[in-house]
């Protein structure tokens, strides 16, 4: 069964500075990594058992699922039928976020 996969604000953000980004390099560069992170967004909305698993202290009654990327990580949240996307973060740029999800503040 299909999943409704819903991208939060946080992660609309995210891919608007990732466009942003890419595009300073090229165009062509920008189009690529957004198709490439699309992509495996839709990979999502075909199965509830795609990803990663992580332990979530901020809030341990939520399972978070990740898509490890090339360069970026996809944060994740399934409730039913429906699977929110909630960060889509740099490997590289955003450390101090992604170790948010792993703290205990």
């Amino acid at each position: 069964m299909k999943n409704n996969v819903i991208i939060l604000s946080e992660a609309n953000s995210d891919l608007d500075f990732i466009y942003s980004y890419h595009l300073q390099k090229s165009f062509n560069n920008a189009k690529v990594t957004i198709f490439e992170i699309l992509k495996a967004i839709k990979e999502v909305e075909g199965s509830s058992l795609f990803g990663i698993s992580i332990n979530n202290k901020v809030m341990p009654d939520i399972e978070y699922k990740v898509i490890n990327l090339k360069e970026y990580i996809v944060f994740y949240r399934n409730d039913n039928n429906t699977t929110y996307i909630n960060r889509i973060l740099s490997k590289k740029r955003d450390l101090h976020k992604i170790q948010r999800f792993f703290e205990n503040k």
